[in-house]
């Protein structure tokens, strides 16, 4: 299976380098036919991720490779077979995985999600590379790259260079470790701009302690919502700080003429502060959910009457798509957000 593996991989890999997209689509065919078979779940993970790298060369190869609209079915099987890839790879003890497969198909999936603007996801999912495996070059640079882009879109002052510092020192590290040739470059490009704002070295940035509770109960409550990145904080998505225990995220400021016979501000923003107040009540059943029962199911009934089992994951998971929502959603205009 190992040699079956290994000649697929090296097919893939001629096949990309000649765009050819008739032996790509070969390959996928052969992969589909193999994980058929009862393979072992490294097996199944190598194929997953053999998968993606098909579809990304036919992507590349039809000149769809910037493309990130959601009909590019490419893009989403690429998505999907790194999922399950990933999914696999967490299964498998590291005493039975003696390669660096995990490291490889979380950082890439980590790219794809940052490129069709998933940053806060792809940003946990490096964490979790890097977390794992402290000096993996390519996860620690381009996590570094996307803080340096997210950076971009934060309309707060205050929290900008703090994504830039954070962006300039992983890029760095990384170099420093050595990545890919071809992804180098751009990181290159990325620290000379940063070095050209301000000597990144001799800042350090120290988030001032506040105190998260007035009760052992909201302690619990708090540190749980900073552990899984909940709240509407960029800064929550940095780390587990004290001072991203707050919710502050909100729209930017905005002017816009107001006709005197409508003196109330725009309806947007009642909107947007309904949609906050429900994510936080949600955000706060879950956790009373989590911390009442042990149960690992909890049943919603819908207006038809039908029951719908949700585990609880599945609804830590819709929160976290939720909070992504809300940080795109800061980063239109007004005009743009009412079409």
């Amino acid at each position: 299976m190992q040699d079956q593996l290994y000649r697929l991989a090296f097919e893939i890999d001629q096949a990309i380098d000649r765009s050819d997209s008739d032996q790509l689509q070969n390959s996928l065919i052969e992969i589909k036919k193999l994980t058929t078979k009862k393979v072992s779940k490294y097996y199944g993970a190598q194929l997953n991720f053999f998968a993606t790298n098909a579809y990304s060369g036919l992507r590349h190869s039809e000149g769809r490779a910037n493309s990130c609209t959601w009909s590019n079915s490419y893009l989403e099987k690429e998505i999907y077979h790194l999922r399950l890839s990933f999914s696999a790879c967490q299964s498998i003890p590291f005493d039975q995985d003696r390669s660096d497969l995990r490291f490889r198909v979380g950082t890439n999936l980590g790219n794809v999600l940052n490129h069709v603007g998933r940053f806060v996801e792809a940003i946990e999912i490096w964490d979790r590379v890097i977390q794992a495996h402290p000096e993996f070059a390519m996860a620690i640079g381009n996590r570094g790259h996307a803080l340096c882009w997210y950076a971009r879109h934060l309309y707060d002052t205050e929290h900008q260079p703090i994504f830039l510092h954070h962006g300039f020192k992983s890029i760095k590290i990384a170099l420093e470790l050595g990545v890919e040739e071809h992804a180098a470059v751009g990181m290159k490009e990325w620290l000379v701009y940063l070095e050209s704002i301000t000597d990144w070295d001799k800042i350090n940035f120290k988030p001032r302690k506040e105190l998260r509770v007035r009760s052992k109960q909201e302690r619990a409550y708090r540190t749980w919502c900073l552990a899984h990145r909940l709240f509407l904080n960029p800064l929550n998505d940095l780390g587990e700080t004290d001072i991203a225990a707050n919710d502050v995220l909100t729209f930017p400021s905005v002017v816009i003429p107001i006709a005197e016979s409508s003196p109330a501000p725009p309806e947007v923003y009642g909107i947007y502060n309904q949609l906050k107040q429900e994510y936080v009540s949600a955000r706060y059943m879950l956790f009373e959910a989590i911390e009442d029962s042990r149960k690992k199911f909890t049943s919603l009934t819908n207006e038809s009457s039908y029951t719908t089992c949700l585990t609880i994951d599945t609804i830590d998971y819709g929160l976290r798509n939720l909070k992504w929502l809300f940080l795109r959603l800061t980063q239109f205009s007004i005009k743009s957000l009412i079409w």
